[in-house]
């Protein structure tokens, strides 16, 4: 699934998925890519994409909880 939305429709998403998953909700797994910036996606469509400049999973998981504080 790719997406586009801005950050903080981002990690308003990721805290509720983080919250179901804390309250021992199932969760639908999918996977997916988010783009704020238009010009991103299309570098990614296009296969320009540098994966240098990606964010771990891990890192993601320390901003959604360091915004949410």
């Amino acid at each position: 699934m790719i997406r586009h939305e801005t950050e903080e429709e981002f990690f308003t998403r990721m805290k509720e998925l983080a919250n179901k998953l804390d309250n021992g909700e199932s969760v639908q797994t999918v996977d997916s890519i988010s783009f704020e910036d238009i010009e991103e996606y299309l570098l990614y469509s296009c296969g320009t994409f540098n994966t240098e400049d990606c964010i771990s999973a891990e890192d993601i998981g320390k901003l959604i909880f360091k915004k949410g504080e």
